[in-house]
């Protein structure tokens, strides 16, 4: 939580005259999916998303930064906190006109749920003998809530590249995100640990207006 504050407050340090700014509201859906292993298991997992940001551009690049932005996100279609995400970002302005290239990099703070938990049992009669389990790695604390890490702060790099329509922009993007799962399989007698970064793809599509 203190590293969201702290990127919060450099970005106030960096916000600029309206003079020399374009503020943007932006629309976003994109969808995202991999298949992990899990030592001899294996499950894929896929999900959509929609997201609207408020974005700073500067006229002039300050610190080989363009702007920055900040945005709400959900995914999927599960119930209240499951999912929900606060973005903040910058990004670099890689050239100028009506076609223009971006280099994004974000990071995500929030509830993911339990949707990327599974769990494979093995059994003799009803018995419950071994076990493996893949989960997301929580690393972060949510307000509220009674489980000291029940969140999760992990960032994303992606590409941008945005058609100007005067006050409007149309922007593709694609994009890696870098999440990280860890695995267990036991037998109650011995057991064995694993934890990965797992890159996961992501595609999308933005609309927006400056004003």
């Amino acid at each position: 939580m203190k590293k969201i504050i702290l990127l919060g407050v450099i970005m106030l340090l960096f916000y600029p005259a309206i003079s020399q700014s374009q503020s943007r509201v932006n629309f976003r859906l994109d969808t995202s999916g991999r298949t992990i292993s899990a030592f001899d298991k294996e499950e894929s997992f896929s999900w959509q998303a929609w997201q609207v940001d408020f974005e700073q551009e500067w006229a002039k690049n300050k610190l080989f930064l363009s702007g920055f932005d900040i945005g709400f996100r959900k995914e999927g279609k599960v119930f209240l906190y499951d999912g929900t995400y606060l973005v903040f970002g910058t990004f670099r302005r890689l050239n100028s006109g009506n076609l223009a290239f971006y280099a994004n990099a974000d990071v995500l703070y929030g509830f993911p749920g339990l949707r990327f938990n599974r769990a494979w049992e093995k059994r003799s009669g009803i018995e419950l003998v071994s076990y493996t389990k893949l989960y997301f790695v929580r690393n972060a604390g949510i307000p509220g809530m009674i489980v000291g890490k029940a969140g999760v702060v992990y960032p994303e790099l992606s590409v941008t590249l945005r058609r100007k329509l005067g006050r409007f922009n149309i922007d593709g993007i694609a994009g890696v995100r870098l999440m990280k799962f860890g695995i267990i399989e036991s037998d109650f007698n011995n057991s064995l640990t694993d934890t990965k970064l797992v890159p996961i793809p992501t595609l999308g599509l933005r609309a927006g207006f400056h004003f």
